[in-house]
């Protein structure tokens, strides 16, 4: 019997983006950007990316445009087509 798909992230994952969020990670830094949205932590991690610095340059001026207009509907967008990009 194959187990259960799992919706949503398991504590630790939680857990380390609340400490990226936290102490967010300076424009062309390494590690993962994330944007805090109700209800719901949406991160982009360029290291998961072939092309990284596209991702972290993207990442980086994502998270600036979110904090600046703040968008919430439309930032879970956004972060979808970076993925598509650069996957």
């Amino acid at each position: 019997m194959p187990n259960a798909r799992r919706k949503g992230r398991n504590n630790e994952e939680r857990d380390r983006l609340r400490a990226a969020l936290a102490n967010p990670v300076p424009p062309g830094g390494i590690g993962p950007r994330v944007v805090e949205l109700p209800r719901q932590l949406v991160a982009v991690d360029p290291s998961d990316f072939r092309c990284s610095r596209l991702a972290m340059q993207l990442a980086d001026e994502w998270v600036e445009y979110v904090a600046a207009t703040a968008i919430t509907t439309h930032a879970r967008t956004y972060h979808m087509a970076i993925t598509r990009l650069c996957k």
